[in-house]
């Protein structure tokens, strides 16, 4: 996620707040769900137990929403492990 001040440079220290949809927490974890920018970048990872998208919504600040699309995938090193 990336956040900028509104003059356009990278925001630094934001607290961004990470949660999945309901019906994707079945099945899906978000590491970690709450952090802070690192200029300008907040970063997550998702897990999932599925491939395709996973809907979350991103807090940003003390109050900004923004609705993202997360993709969960399977990596070609996930197929090799997974053939040992």
């Amino acid at each position: 996620m990336r956040v900028g001040t509104p003059q356009g440079q990278p925001a630094h220290g934001i607290p961004v707040r990470f949660q999945l949809e309901p019906g994707g927490q079945r099945h899906a974890t978000i590491v970690p769900e709450q952090t802070t920018t690192d200029y300008g970048i907040a970063r997550a990872k998702l897990h999932s137990d599925r491939i395709g998208r996973v809907g979350l919504t991103v807090r940003v600040g003390h109050g900004t929403v923004v609705k993202q699309t997360g993709i969960a995938f399977k990596t070609v090193e996930d197929d090799d492990m997974d053939a040992e």
